[in-house]
């Protein structure tokens, strides 16, 4: 059957993929099985909104996603190294165990992402928004975090060795946690 990938802004058609799967299969997974097509066939994705797809276990190395909506989208155990997601929203996404080494992350919306155990060595997260992110266990070692929003992400156990990272960014998010540690031993 084809399927149809539209640019977010524009409502216009990025491409057609031909993708093989029942009619009545859940809309996020055609448009997951849409962007694997799109992958293997040198497919447009900038800007396209792909918005709720099941793309866990998706090869997306070296996919060209540069402001792509993934919002909500499933990419549990995805290969997205070095992908290029600039300027992308992927706003509660599921990257648990996903593998984003190298990759391009710059002004990235990651609002309330999952990112428990996910590989992001490397990565550039310069002015990106992980607030609320969960990076429990994640490694960021040698990432670029500069500039990158991370009020009220969670960090615990997250490898850190040789990130970039704003000092006073760091220095907020200790204080909180001792704020809070002291406030949890006074009661």
């Amino acid at each position: 059957m084809k399927y149809e990938i539209i640019n977010w802004v524009t409502k216009e058609v990025l491409f057609e993929a031909d993708i093989h799967c029942e009619e009545s299969t859940h809309d996020s997974i055609k448009k997951g099985l849409a962007v694997k097509w799109a992958v293997e066939n040198n497919a447009n994705l900038v800007g396209a909104d792909l918005e709720g797809a099941d793309l866990a276990w998706a090869n997306l190395k070296w996919a060209y996603l540069i402001g792509a909506i993934l919002k909500g989208a499933d990419l549990r155990w995805a290969n997205l190294v070095r992908a290029n997601l600039k300027w992308a929203n992927l706003k509660g996404a599921n990257l648990r165990w996903a593998n984003l080494e190298g990759s391009f992350l710059e002004w990235t919306n990651l609002k309330e992402s999952d990112f428990r155990g996910a590989n992001l060595q490397g990565a550039n997260l310069e002015n990106a928004n992980l607030e609320s992110a969960n990076l429990v266990g994640a490694d960021l070692s040698w990432a670029n975090l500069l500039e990158a929003n991370i009020k009220n992400a969670s960090l615990y156990k997250a490898n850190l060795k040789g990130a970039l990272i704003k000092e006073n960014n760091f220095t907020n998010i200790i204080k909180r946690f001792l704020i809070t540690k002291h406030k949890g031993v006074q009661k």
